[in-house]
Parts: structure tokens; sequence; C-alpha cells
């Protein structure tokens, strides 16, 4: 009986084992509804229990279980309401009826229409934030956080999306390599230039800080909008290092009599730059970053100017302000220049709307509109514009490749404000949309962008379409045009619905004639407009002129265009835009910033070229071509001649010499000058050796005395300048005396001394530290004088003979200017580097008559100053060794010498 009892609980204890076996088995099993993502038109997904779900539909205009039917009042707006194609094709085309609308009251109520709407599509006060998925204290009062328009997607769903798509996401760097590279540079349609590119990047990154030290999700301007920060600082410790103190100003440099940022000695707030840029060379700017680009150093500098600018208006309109009130006034006065040139220009012109857009806060003043803004996680994901970048940038004639640009504050400060505005407002930006654009310079800010909303969470791009009132797509197919992108993403994703948020943007088809897709414009334009107009200066309180100094004030926030910026802080008013010319885009259909045949009978070189004079013929570049395939694996043809290599037809002169107007044809000609006269001087003493044995002879007639008297009566006036050879035989055919000679030679002596008094001389090697310094070592001498630069490294074999062999040389021809300079402080490439050093420049009146490279290819790693001598005498790149110059002459035969100058044309040895 006990052991049946006993063998009962056994059983029963088993059945229960396997019991709650199973129950594991079935909730393990069980999938979150809300993965599902079910709750459509704004619902809000409630969990309950473990399979359970509800959606609260409270004031979307729909009810139902799922939020999907929609109330009677939403009915009739949905069929009234046309959709987001009509309305943009509407707002695009019928100029006639839009050039009425602009001049009435219609504008205005227009503009009232496209603020509202837009901007109710974002929840004030915000929702959500990357920690939380669901309504909390935290995410409307943590300013750290960005806020989330949709909650992140559960973190224990099937797939990485929800339930749609493949259990595993594409490799990052696959999508981007194989959809989002470029192949070919695909300029914008609309014209759209470097100017904007640059503008968008510079407005944009006061409020885009994400603050990674912190983690995914959180940033670093706290103030969530329009703020200036970019200029100022995003905190009160770097606004006071950049402030003057004085004024109401900010710090600042003067560079060739104008206004720059102050370097980081004189404002020491923490900049972003690489090693080994020396602090004077580091501007200090409110945003640390913005050394990268010299267009953001652009645009950082107008906004100085600017700045100051109004803080003399403001000191002259009220005498009695102290610093503090008229920086804090002029900062109000800069947000508000700031939004009005978003709105009117930026804006408009993203938009392509025939409609003028404008900046008015009083149009909303009588509608419910609440001020204040929090930048969302969705909006910085959108604003990742990288396409916009060029491959190369084409400034006054110069090509600049990324690896000159970055970093390089000497692009801004050598070319100038001016120049830089009308080459970026001329040169064409990328298309942003479309897919296969983004540099591959920046690919890795793609790859980082996807990485990032994969650890967010991020809702799929349908999900996004769908909040903003856009059709969500139902194929690849239909979401763009282009084959092998629709095959990949099928190959990667498997449903159109598992589609992410960025990579949707960025690949979607573009609108005919448009920078991107329906989708940006959609989404983008709403979070835009409800930042700038939730501003506070736009608030009923602030805006009224007592706000920015009175009317004066005022006004200038009124009157600010992009175009008032720049020519009110500069000294002539460039071309600005932010469209290429029309002119120059009808050209061709399209400006990719090139200069063509048609404009210039001249080839862009590149930064480099313009440090190192003009290209010779195979002279090597420090960044043409890095990397390329037709790159000679073995280094030749480095040198300025290469008899192997096939030249191009060209014609011929009488004498069979080429005609060449070019480059190549004027250090031609000069090499053949240099060649006739060695010559002619092998000639001279050939002929002066003669002479002087016929002035041995002693016996002459009256006769010949006065014909002496005569011939040298008629030399007088010449013998000032050099003898030419028809002087030569003319004395050849007349007997001379000893008398005329010696009076001659003592004459030309004379000179000879004169010229090298007045002659500068420099008898040593000047060591040059920067680009700067290359240029003004070129530009500062006189057009005579010769300037022979050596770039070398220390550690590259034969740099050090060359050094030494300069020393050398430089004592025997001080009318020479012998510089040296590293290669790495003129911001060569590494190729160059490790390729063409030593490198040797001769240059005659600003322009590049030598050009030498790798010269261990012909002299070996150790060599000496009389074999680099041979070698520039050999291409006639040297002057004449100065003769020593005799003093006294007895007989012909010469009892001292001294030194003489180059253009001697008496050289006896």
């Amino acid at each position: 009986m006990r052991s049946s009892v006993l063998g009962s609980v056994c059983a029963l204890l088993l059945l229960l084992r396997e019991s709650a076996s199973l129950g594991d088995e079935v909730t393990s099993n069980t999938v979150n509804p809300c993965c599902y993502i079910p709750c459509q038109h704004w619902g809000v997904c409630v969990r309950y229990g473990e399979d359970k779900y509800e959606c609260d539909c409270t004031r979307t205009g729909y009810y139902g279980e799922n939020c999907t039917v929609p109330e009677f009042w939403t009915r009739v707006r949905q069929f009234f309401k046309p959709g987001p194609d009509v309305v943009h094709y509407i707002l695009t085309h019928f100029h006639w009826l839009w050039d009425i609308i602009n001049r009435t009251f219609l504008r205005d109520i227009l503009m009232r229409l496209v603020l509202t709407v837009r901007s109710n599509l974002i929840p004030s006060p915000p929702t959500y934030n990357s920690k939380y998925g669901y309504l909390s204290w935290e995410s409307y009062y943590n300013l750290s956080y960005y806020t989330r328009l949709l909650p992140p997607v559960p973190d224990d769903c099937p797939t990485p999306l929800g339930v749609k798509g493949k259990a595993g996401l594409p490799d990052p760097e696959l999508l981007v390599e194989r959809l989002l590279k470029r192949r070919t540079f695909r300029p914008d349609p609309q014209g759209t230039n470097l100017m904007f590119a640059f503008f968008a990047q510079h407005f944009t990154h006061q409020f885009f800080k994400t603050y990674n030290r912190m983690g995914l999700g959180f940033t670093k301007a706290l103030s969530h909008g329009v703020d200036a920060g970019h200029i100022y600082g995003d905190n009160l410790e770097r606004q006071l290092l950049l402030r003057l103190h004085k004024d109401g100003k900010l710090k600042y440099q003067l560079i060739d009599g104008e206004m720059y940022p102050p370097s980081v000695v004189d404002a020491p707030v923490k900049m972003s730059y690489p090693p080994g840029i020396p602090p004077e060379r580091q501007m200090a700017i409110g945003q640390e970053v913005f050394g990268l680009l010299p267009g953001l150093g652009m645009y950082a500098t107008l906004w100085l100017r600017e700045h100051n600018r109004v803080c003399d208006i403001l000191k002259a309109e009220h005498p009695t302000w102290d610093d503090e009130q008229l920086f804090q006034t002029t900062r109000l006065i800069v947000i508000g220049e700031t939004i009005k040139i978003v709105i009117e220009e930026y804006v408009q012109h993203l938009s392509g709307y025939l409609l003028q857009l404008k900046f008015d806060p009083t149009l909303l003043f009588n509608s419910q509109f609440q001020y204040g803004n929090r930048i969302a996680l969705e909006f910085s994901q959108l604003y990742h514009w990288h396409p916009l970048m060029p491959d190369n940038f084409y400034i006054n004639g110069d090509k600049v490749s990324y690896t000159q640009f970055l970093f390089n504050t000497s692009v801004l400060t050598h070319y100038g404000i001016e120049k830089l505005v009308d080459a970026f407002s001329r040169q064409v930006a990328g298309q942003i949309g479309g897919g296969h654009n983004i540099n591959a310079v920046v690919t890795k800010v793609a790859v980082g962008t996807i990485k990032e909303s994969r650890q967010l969470r991020v809702q799929p791009f349908n999900e996004y379409r769908k909040r903003f009132n856009l059709k969500p797509y139902t194929s690849f197919r239909q979401f763009t045009d282009n084959e092998e992108i629709a095959s990949a993403l099928e190959e990667f994703y498997g449903d159109i619905d598992s589609l992410e948020f960025y990579p949707g943007l960025m690949l979607e088809r573009t609108r005919e004639g448009s920078i991107f897709g329906e989708s940006m414009v959609e989404m983008g334009a709403p979070f835009s407009l409800k930042g700038l107009l939730g501003n506070p200066i736009c608030s009923p309180d602030y805006w009224k002129p007592s706000t920015f100094g009175g009317k004066v004030g005022f006004d200038i926030v009124n009157s600010a265009t992009l175009k008032r910026l720049v020519c009110l802080n500069t000294r002539t008013c460039p071309y600005v835009a932010f469209r290429v010319p029309k002119e120059e885009q009808s050209q061709t259909g399209k400006s990719d910033g090139k200069v063509r045949p048609d404009e210039l009978a001249v080839v862009m070189t590149t930064l480099d070229d313009k440090l190192l004079g003009e290209k010779l013929q195979y002279y090597y570049s420090s960044s043409e071509d890095e990397g390329s395939d037709n790159e000679d694996e073995d280094g030749e043809n480095k040198t300025i001649r290469d008899a192997n290599v096939t030249e191009p037809e060209i014609d011929y002169s009488a004498d069979g010499s080429a005609v060449n107007t070019g480059p190549k044809g004027v250090i031609n000609d000069w090499r053949k000058y240099k060649q006739l006269e060695v010559e002619q001087k092998q000639e001279q003493k050939k002929e002066m050796e003669r002479l002087i044995k016929k002035l041995s002879m002693t016996c002459r007639s009256d006769l010949d005395l006065e014909k002496d008297k005569e011939k040298e009566k008629a030399l007088q006036d010449k013998i000032k300048g050099k003898m030419t050879m028809q002087e030569y035989n003319m004395l050849q055919e007349e007997e001379d005396d000893e008398d005329f000679l010696q009076h001659y030679r003592m004459q030309r002596i004379e000179e000879m001394r004169r010229q090298l008094c007045r002659g500068k001389r420099f008898e040593q090697v000047y060591e040059l530290n920067s680009g700067e310094d290359f240029l003004e070592a070129l530009d500062k001498e006189d057009k005579s004088t010769l300037v022979m630069i050596h770039i070398y490294e220390p550690d590259v074999p034969g740099c050090e003979a060359m050094s030494g062999s300069l020393m050398c040389l430089a004592q025997e021809y001080p009318l020479v200017k012998f510089c040296s300079v590293r290669s790495s402080a003129i911001s060569t490439s590494a190729l160059f580097r490790d390729s063409a050093l030593p490198a040797l420049l001769v240059y005659k009146g600003g322009d590049l008559i030598g050009n030498f490279v790798r010269l261990t290819d012909q002299l070996g790693e150790d060599f000496f100053a009389v074999d680099l001598e041979a070698l520039l005498q050999e291409y006639g790149l040297l002057p004449d060794k100065p003769p020593m110059v005799p003093k006294t002459v007895r007989n012909g035969a010469i009892i001292q010498n001294t030194v003489s100058d180059e253009d001697s044309d008496l050289d006896i040895d």
C-alpha cells in the first residue's frame, strides 16, 4: 500500500515536471504583439500579458482595434485633401499663378497654412527617447537625450525590425559599398552648389552634437535649436574664452588686413585638429570640429565678422550699453538673421516651391503653436547629406583634393573669403538621393549612421512614411526605379517593410529634377519648420524691436540675406547663392565646377601644383592620380626629360623648333636661349683671344690711329651694355690697340662691380617652415633672382647629401637664393613623400623653369656639390660660375682676378 502511494506521488511529480517544461516551451515561442507594430495612425500599442495588446487611439481621428477606422471628419478631410505628389506638383508648376499669389495677401495665408500643417506633425512637448519606449517624465525633462518621434522597436522581437524580414541585417560596410558608395559623381539637377552644402553642415552642427561619451542617443546641444552655439560655443566657459570682453565683440586675428577667427593661442578652447598641427594654425571657433573643412571655417569667419559689425552698430546706437548687453543683443540679432536666411533661401531652395517662403513670426500669433523645440534622433539621422560633397574642390583655378583640403586652415587664409565664396557658389554639389553618390572619403560616416540606428532600434522606413501621412511602399521596385538597387535590397532585406530608415531615405527614387526623393522632403520639412518657428525669438513676447536693440537691430534681422551676410563683410561682393549660376548650368545642363575648354584654355592644377609651380612635362604631382592603376610602378618618368616617351604631334617653326605658346613652350624657349647664350660666350672668348694676339703688334699708321679714335667714339655709347657677336666681328675686321681694349675692359669691370654691389647676395640656404613661407620666398624676390627650393624629409635617402651640396653651392653662387622645406610643412601627400624626394624646384620671376624629383635616380644616394652642379648646368639651370675679374692686364696676361656677376660677357680663362 505504501509503495503504491509512493509510486502515485512520483508519477504526479513527473507529470507536473512535463507540464512545466511544456509551459516553458510555449512561453519561449510567444511573440511580443507590439513587435507587429499593429497600431496605425499614431495609435499607441500597450502590451497586456504575454500575447495581448491594446491600441490607444485617443485623438488620432481613428478608432477600431488597430486604429484603422476613420472618424467622420477624418473621412471628410481625406476626401478633400490632395496627396503629397499633387501638392508638390502644384507648388512647383504654374509660374503665372504663383507670380500673382506672391504679390498678394494670399501668400501670407498659404504661408501660415504651410507652417501649421508641417509643424503639427511634430509632437510638442516631446514624447519618447532612446531609453524609454513609453511616455515618461524622463523623456520630457532630460534634455541630454535626443527625442524620438516613434518609440524603439521592442528588444524581444523575432527580427531586428519587428517580425518581418530576415533574422539578420546586412553588413553595413557591404551595404554602403554596393549601394551608396559613389561610382561616378552625379551632380544635383537642381543646381545645388557647395555654398549650400557647407551652409547645411555649418548650420545644423549647432544642434546635431551627439555626445558619444554618454552613449548613443545623447546630445551636447542642450538648447535643442538655433542658438548660434556653433558661433559662440555650447557652454559658458567656451563662450567666455571666445569673447573679447570689449564692446560685446568676439576675439579675432588680422591676416592681410582681414578679420579671421583667433588661434587657440589667443582663445584657448578645445578644437579637434590632428596631432602635428601647431596651435598658431588652429583656429578657435564655437564648434570644436569646424577646423575639419575650410568651407566651415569660411562661414565661421563670415558670422564672426557679422557679429563684430553689428556690435559696432549697436555701440553707436547705444553708447551707454556695457559689453554684456551688447554681446547678448547682438547674439539675438545673429540668431534672427540665421533663421531668416534658412527659411527664405535655404529651405526655399530645398523645396523647389514657387511659393515664396516668408519669415514672419506674426503669422502664427493667432494660431495654436507651442514654442520650444527638441531635436529628434530621426532628424539627426535624416540629415546625413554627405552625397553633396564633390570628388575635388575647385578654387580660383586650382584643383584641391581632400588630403589637401581637410584640416587645412591655410586654404581659408590663402584664398580669402571672396574667392572661396565665389568658387563654392559656382561648383555644383552632388545629388543626395538615388544611391551610389557618397564619396569614398566619407562612406565611413554612412556606415556609422546605419550602426547607430540599429543599436537604437529605429523603426523601419515604411513606418515613418505612415507617420508622416505617406503611403508605405509595397515592393522594392516601387521604391526605386533602379533595378540593380531593387535586386540588392531584395537580397539584403527580403521584405520592403524591413527596410531600414537611413538606407530608405538615401536610396529612394528621386523626384524628377529634384535633389532627393519624396520622403526626405515630407519628413525633413516638419522638423525644420517646427525648430525654426519654435525658437523663443519668434514668440510674441520676443518678436519686437526692443529685443534687438531698437529699430536698427530689428531692421538688420528683417533685411538679412545670404548676399548681405557676405557682401557686408568682404571687400568685394562675389557671386553668392545656393545655386550655381543659371547661365553656367544651362551651358551643359549641369555644372560640376570644372573649367571647360570654352571658358579657359588651361587645365586645373592641384594645390601642390600651385605651391610647386606650373607642371612641367613628366612632373610628378604630390596628389595627382594617387593609387591610380596607370601609375608607373617602377617610378620612372619622374624627371624633367625622358627620351622614351612618345611626344604628341606638334607644329614646328622654320628653324625646326617647336611652336608652343604654353608653359612647356616657354620653358623650351628659355632652355634654347640659354644654350645659344653659352655658345655665344664661347665664341666671344675665342674672338677676344684672337684680338689680344693682334694687339701685340705696335706699328700703326696715323690713318689707323684716326680710325681707332672714330671707332672708340662710336663704341662709347655701347660699352655700358653687353657686346654682341656683331660688335666682336667689327673688332675683328678692324685693328684695335691695347689702350682701347684696356679702356673697354676696365669700364666693363667697373660695371660688373656695380652690379655685384646692387644685386642681393644670399650665400646661405634658407629654411622654410610653411606653405606661406614657400610662396613668400618666390613672391618677394626680384624677377631676375634665381630661386632653388629643396623639398626633403630627414629620413629619406639622398636628402642629407642634397642639403650639404646646396650649402656649398650657396657659397659659390651668392646671387642664387637656395631654400629648403620639409614636405610635411607644405602638406604634400604620403605618396609624394615616399616616391618623389629629394626634389629640387628652380624658379625665376615666379615661374617654374626646372623641376626634379627623386634625384637619387640620377645622382645616387651619396653625391657631392660638383655632381649636383654638373646636373643643373647640363639643363642650363645655373648661371655661369662667377669668373675672377682681372684687376690689371699686361700684354694679355691676367695678373689677378676677382668675382664677376652672371651677366658678364667677358669670361677668359
